[in-house]
């Protein structure tokens, strides 16, 4: 069973700073993440952006969270909130399958009448490809991806057991260049360095690893290098509110990492 964290969830997190009490929005919520249809769970953040007087920002927020394939009946989603080191996030998930092809509308609904939605488009699987290109001197890695209107992200996933067996996923965000092509895309993924950051204690070692890539629609934005403020006001077509929520769908590869040295790895081309 493959429990996803959201990826802007995260990512805003690591980058939060507090957000302006006095400025002036007519928004009310923020929303980041995305459903993926490649997942057993679902996870999206949710954040008021209006000041609420008496509220701390730590508590539950007094509001409901509903998902529903467009025409069909919706899912309330449940609330937990996690605390990071940039402080708490309210985060809701849900266990309802995501259907490829599909388009959902998230709801939010304040318990005094604010609102927030956006139409979620889930990308067809029918033609989605990946392909890792004939391991030469493989360093940076180049994949290539077929059958969807955009790449979202790319990752590297290492299975890694300790002296007892017991085994834990650690994950990598790499994309050292992306490039469209007539057929798709080319995307390059340096993961030399990705033994080091393990930081591979004795007697640990890596199991299994594996390219992730993510195929999303074309209107998935370019959310790279916002901040947390910048972020959650994102135009991306939430009534009501701001930030974005994206669906995607995933496919993995095995490949074999490649130790490296010197800068001669991060100079590859498409």
């Amino acid at each position: 069973m493959r429990r996803a964290l959201p990826l802007i969830a995260l990512v805003l997190a690591a980058c939060e700073v507090p957000l302006d009490p006095i400025a002036e929005s007519d928004l009310s919520f923020a929303l980041s993440g995305y459903l993926d249809a490649s997942a057993d769970t679902q996870w999206v953040r949710v954040e008021r952006v209006d000041p609420v007087a008496g509220v701390e920002r730590a508590a539950p927020l007094d509001v409901t969270v509903t998902l529903a394939a467009e025409g069909g009946e919706p899912v309330v989603l449940a609330q937990v909130v996690r605390t990071f080191v940039t402080g708490p996030a309210h985060l809701f998930w849900t266990d309802a399958p995501i259907a490829p092809g599909t388009a959902y509308r998230l709801r939010v609904a304040g318990a005094d009448g604010t609102r927030a939605e956006t139409r979620v488009a889930v990308p067809d699987t029918a033609a989605f490809e990946v392909r890792v290109e004939p391991e030469r001197n493989n360093c940076p890695v180049v994949v290539t991806a077929t059958g969807v209107p955009r790449v979202a992200d790319v990752q590297t996933r290492y299975v890694v057991a300790d002296p007892l067996g017991r085994e834990r996923e650690v994950r990598f965000t790499h994309l050292l260049a992306l490039r469209r092509t007539p057929d798709g895309f080319r995307a390059l993924v340096h993961s030399g360095d990705d033994t080091s950051r393990l930081a591979l204690d004795r007697g640990h070692q890596v199991v299994s690893a594996e390219l992730v890539v993510a195929g999303a629609e074309a209107d998935w934005p370019e959310t790279v290098g916002l901040t947390i403020e910048q972020a959650l006001v994102f135009d991306g077509a939430v009534e009501g509110g701001g930030g974005f929520v994206g669906g995607v769908v995933t496919r993995r590869v095995p490949f074999t990492p490649v130790i490296s040295f010197g800068r001669s790895c991060m100079s590859g081309r498409l």
